[in-house]
């Protein structure tokens, strides 16, 4: 499952990491959770079921352990992530 959202601080969010990312299409398996904050970019995650979604500068989004995913990145992407 994807969720996106907004998020009302991101005080914490800047104590995570930052992943870039050029123009790209790949698969990635999650073995685990993951949240993360575009900073920058845009990408459509397609899950295995078929359903897209399209993330960009401002979305939160959080990916569930278990999910199978094709990414394809349509603008540099540079974002806060944190595996849980």
């Amino acid at each position: 499952m994807i969720k996106i959202e907004s998020v009302s601080t991101l005080e914490k969010i800047k104590e995570w990491e930052i992943w870039e990312k050029e123009p790209v299409t790949y698969s990635h398996f999650y073995d685990k959770n993951e949240s993360f904050y575009f900073l920058q970019g845009l990408a459509e995650i397609t899950v295995k079921d078929g359903q897209t979604y399209t993330i960009k500068k401002g979305d939160f989004v959080t990916i569930d352990a278990g999910t199978d995913t094709t990414w394809v990145i349509k603008e540099t992407v540079r974002k806060h992530f944190l595996f849980f």
